[in-house]
């Protein structure tokens, strides 16, 4: 029994393109979300303290001038700021390091309860909204600090802070009474 040719190119290319859509699923990879965390306090700095300090020790100048460098150091510790950045949220914590992982858990809390209603549009909005949360992670003084513009979007992104209500407490190493948070929602088409 022989096959005609024809039945056979066409049966080939009925085949192929059957299973070409499978193919080219496999191009569409989905890649894990990169956070850009910036924590770390600058060494260099710490190490140059230190080392006027034993200065200031070996000539005798006084403890004052000690203690007065110690407090400048502690407050600029206290002012240090944390940002973490993921699918349109931007994160700026003030008041101490704080361990991405707890950025990670707030950043995600908030994300739950956004609704962004100009998601099919051409427009570029971003918002700020300022806030603190508490020793024991409420949140509290939620409010506008950057306009996008839009009204409405405004108050969307200060309503996905509001719904979150509470978060987990601040970590131990957290010397603070508040962490402070400027979040910014951003919509880029």
């Amino acid at each position: 029994m022989d096959i005609p040719k024809s039945i056979l190119f066409h049966l080939f290319f009925f085949l192929f393109f059957s299973f070409l859509p499978l193919f080219k699923k496999a191009k569409n990879i989905e890649y894990p979300v990169v956070l850009e965390v910036s924590i770390a306090p600058n060494i260099r700095e710490e190490r140059e303290e230190k080392k006027s300090d034993v200065a200031i020790q070996k000539e005798g100048i006084g403890e004052k001038r000690k203690e007065i460098k110690k407090d400048s150091l502690k407050e600029r510790k206290s002012t240090k700021e944390t940002i973490l950045k993921s699918k349109g949220f931007s994160l700026q914590a003030e008041g101490g390091i704080v361990s991405s992982f707890y950025l990670n858990i707030v950043l995600n809390k908030i994300a739950e309860n956004w609704y962004n209603p100009y998601q099919n549009t051409n427009l570029n909005l971003k918002a700020t909204i300022y806030f603190k949360i508490t020793r024991d992670g409420k949140i509290e003084e939620v409010k506008i600090e950057k306009t996008s513009g839009k009204d409405d979007y405004d108050e969307y992104c200060k309503r996905a802070v509001l719904l979150t209500k509470n978060l987990p407490p601040l970590p131990d190493d957290f010397q603070a009474d508040a962490l402070k948070i400027h979040l910014e929602f951003e919509y880029q088409p």
